[in-house]
């Protein structure tokens, strides 16, 4: 395969390859699969009862986003960052995301705070809550925590941008995003739903990256997002679960470091060593697999260093 044909098929990978989890995405792996393994969702669903089969999913939906949370504060994923987009709470993917607005009935929204006060007070920590006194287009959610380690508020503003948006009227419009940390615990379940949009996406991506895990888990957190679409029980929960998979390429583009994939190193750093020539079939030498070895490993830390440095400066602007 020629050089110019490896380079096509790598930009085409990139578009439909999943990103490979952090560190940080790790962790909230293992919560979402302690929370798909404590959770009896489909023992509850798919039985026959007298009760509506809508309100017995929300309760199940809502449910296990209670134990995700509680189990999410007990492994110190508590603190979570959240993004506003002129006052709607959104998550950056390649791209501002808008959550659907769905009106919620009385009944339910007593069934949510009900959940969301027994995973609160799972925590060692003693929180009050001040509910908020302004608009609900405000972009800022005041929330006081306090701990035994500290007194300070648990929220705090940490970045906004700004980008020009075209509208229908052919008129620029100003889009701010805000960024704010704040406790999970302090929030209801429509509150968080950027947290359980990105756990539930890990979960998906893991699943892709590795088909022989979460072999009895997977099919429940499926069977929870297909459930979560429907209208009835959509417009009962108020947010969405589901959000985009994140793929190397829109991974790329967002930190604005796309060139890397029309990098000729690139086609070195990704190469496979074997020790069998691929035109003959005959054995390598030993010396020289090594010597491929070495060049993969130097090209590869050329790459990180040079795109490593432009990616965090994206992130820091």
């Amino acid at each position: 395969m020629d050089t110019t044909t490896r380079q096509k098929k790598i930009r085409s990978l990139a578009s439909v390859v999943p990103l490979r989890l952090s560190t940080r995405e790790r962790s909230l792996l293992a919560v979402l699969e302690a929370t798909l393994n404590v959770s009896e969702y489909t023992d509850n669903i798919d039985i026959s009862s007298r009760r509506n089969k809508a309100k017995r999913i929300l309760d199940g939906i809502l449910e296990a986003c209670a134990i995700g949370t509680g189990l999410a504060i007990v492994a110190n994923q508590n603190e979570y960052v959240f993004h506003e987009v002129n006052g709607n709470s959104s998550k950056k993917n390649g791209g501002l995301l808008k959550l659907p607005s769905f009106r919620r009935s009385s009944k339910l929204k007593k069934s949510s705070n009900n959940t969301a006060t027994t995973a609160s007070t799972n925590g060692n920590a003693n929180i009050s809550r001040e509910r908020p006194t302004s608009s609900a287009s405000e972009a800022e959610t005041d929330v006081s925590v306090s701990t035994a380690n500290t007194n300070s508020n648990n929220t705090d503003e940490i970045e906004k941008e700004q980008a020009p948006v075209m509208n229908n009227s052919n008129h620029t419009k100003k889009v701010t995003t805000t960024t704010t940390k704040a406790n999970l615990a302090t929030r209801t379940p429509e509150e968080n739903a950027e947290f359980f949009q990105e756990v539930f996406e890990i979960g998906r991506r893991n699943k892709v990256l590795n088909p022989s895990k979460m072999r009895s888990t997977y099919g429940k957190l499926m069977y929870m997002l297909q459930d979560s679409q429907s209208p009835s029980v959509a417009k009962g929960l108020g947010f969405c679960l589901y959000k985009e998979m994140l793929m190397v390429g829109p991974h790329l583009a967002e930190m604005q470091i796309e060139e890397l994939l029309s990098d000729e190193r690139l086609l070195d750093a990704t190469m496979h060593v074997s020790d069998l020539d691929e035109k003959s079939g005959k054995k390598i030498g030993r010396e020289e697999v090594q010597k491929l070895v070495r060049r993969k490993r130097e090209m590869q830390q050329e790459l990180i260093h040079e795109y490593g440095r432009k990616g965090t400066a994206t992130e820091e602007e």
